[in-house]
């Protein structure tokens, strides 16, 4: 909230976008890990979720032609295995409540989400989720990837 407060004041004099990332969002977010599908009732779900990230990974080693000289499944960790999966199916969701903060404080447009899996060495880190967004109604685009729109 207050986070929304702040980038809000700095918007006071309008036709602003901003542009931010959310790097950590993976520790506050369930369903990022295997682990978050615990007990009896999550066995279901933590074997279909272990299929799928499988399967992903046969569709790419075959895209590449690996798949003849690495092992499918991929013999290693489900908390490995499984994380770009859970991931890449949970950053909609944390931007989503990000987002909503700053709705509920007044107008609050997304202009644009992107889940970004960077590099590992990066400062960002490698799971993360690039905003622009604005509090101005008249502003109605801007791109992430267009220097341009950076005024």
């Amino acid at each position: 909230r207050d986070f929304h407060e702040l980038a809000r004041a700095c918007s006071i004099h309008g036709n602003t976008r901003h542009f931010g990332y959310s790097m950590n969002w993976v520790l506050d977010t369930f369903g990022v890990n295997i682990l978050d599908y615990r007990g009896p009732k999550g066995a279901i779900e933590r074997s279909r979720i272990i299929d799928q990230a499988n399967q992903d990974f046969e569709t790419v080693y075959k895209s590449h032609g690996w798949e003849k000289y690495l092992r499918l499944p991929m013999p290693n960790n489900p908390i490995n295995t499984t994380s770009s999966l859970l991931r890449l199916g949970q950053c909609g969701r944390w931007a989503r409540h990000f987002f909503m903060t700053g709705q509920n404080q007044g107008y609050c447009q997304v202009l644009e989400t992107q889940y970004d899996l960077g590099s590992p060495l990066s400062p960002a880190g490698p799971y993360t989720l690039n905003f622009a967004w604005t509090y101005d109604p008249a502003v109605k685009e801007a791109s992430l990837s267009d220097s341009s729109s950076w005024n």
